[in-house]
């Protein structure tokens, strides 16, 4: 199952992407605020891959994901070793004047019961991307609010 969702973010592509791409930096914590630490094991051409510790719900995830850049125009983002669930993540630039539109594509695959519920759960994981696009939206601004006043 692919879910897409879209923002507009009041900043230009390549510094969209640069923030985005700042794998093991403060700015990506701030970015993303569940999560809370990521460091980055192997760099090899335009692939890099991290270990990522999340919290969600109040549980710390551990996860390992490989980041493929295409500059400035896409970062496809996969799940080291994940059968289900969340698997993929592919996230496109695409300037529009001073702006950049980011869209976020995500992949998921269910199994067994999970399966059969994933339709039901489909509007409600459209819901989630499009939340957390809008909260990443107003911290990637924040950013460079930050910067201008300096």
């Amino acid at each position: 199952m692919l879910i897409e969702a879209t923002i507009v973010i009041d900043a230009p592509r390549d510094d969209v992407f640069d923030i985005l791409t700042e794998y093991g930096g403060p700015v990506r914590l701030r970015i993303n605020p569940s999560l809370k630490s990521q460091t980055i094991i192997e760099r090899q051409g335009n692939t890099v891959l991290c270990e990522n510790e999340w919290e969600r719900d109040g549980r710390r995830i551990q996860q390992r994901r490989r980041y493929t850049l295409y500059p400035r125009e896409r970062i496809e983002e996969e799940v080291v070793g994940a059968q289900n669930g969340m698997v993929r993540v592919i996230t496109r630039l695409e300037p529009e004047g001073d702006q950049t539109r980011l869209t976020m594509t995500s992949e998921y695959r269910f199994r067994g019961i999970w399966r059969l519920l994933s339709k039901l759960a489909e509007a409600q994981l459209r819901q989630a991307d499009e939340a957390m696009l809008e909260g990443l939206k107003e911290r990637i601004e924040a950013e460079f609010e930050e910067v201008e006043e300096e």
